[in-house]
């Protein structure tokens, strides 16, 4: 039946999908009454059907690449909001201390937040650190401008 394939491909969680072309990925939507599983871990099943569906795509479509967001209940853009919140808290932070902050591991995505929401702030800059997928940001105080930088005795 319809409902027995939809929860093996979901786990066995009550959750439909609804499948889209977006603009630059393909958006899955779940929806369902196992909703609260997709917030659960800060969105691991939601990571881990992002990082899984490209790959099985590749592997059923002969190569094929895709690109997939998976959404529930706009988790993401909750994350969104949270992770730039995070990104102003430790900036003004970073500003009070004159110390550099080191964040906790993030996948690219989230640290894309972190670095644009930054971006155009002067007194602050980013910086990746790390290998592999999850890399911690350095967020530290920007070098201050020769012209505004107190005049050393000589």
């Amino acid at each position: 039946s319809v409902d027995r394939t939809r929860r093996g491909a979901t786990g066995g969680l009550d959750l439909a999908p609804r499948v889209f072309q977006g603009e630059e990925r393909l958006e899955v939507d779940l929806s369902g009454d196992d909703v609260d599983w997709c917030f659960a871990d800060d969105g691991e099943l939601l990571m881990a059907m992002e990082h899984l569906l490209p790959r099985m795509i590749r592997s059923l479509s002969g190569g094929e690449t895709a690109v997939v967001r998976v959404d529930c209940d706009n988790f993401h853009e909750i994350r969104e909001e949270r992770l730039r919140s995070l990104a102003q808290r430790v900036a003004e932070e970073v500003r009070r201390r004159g110390k550099p902050r080191i964040l906790e591991p993030m996948n690219p995505a989230d640290r894309r937040i972190i670095h644009t929401t930054l971006a155009d702030d002067p007194n602050v800059m980013t910086e990746s650190e790390g290998d592999g997928y999850f890399k911690r940001i350095m967020v530290r105080p920007a070098p201050m401008p020769a012209a505004l930088a107190p005049a050393l005795p000589a």
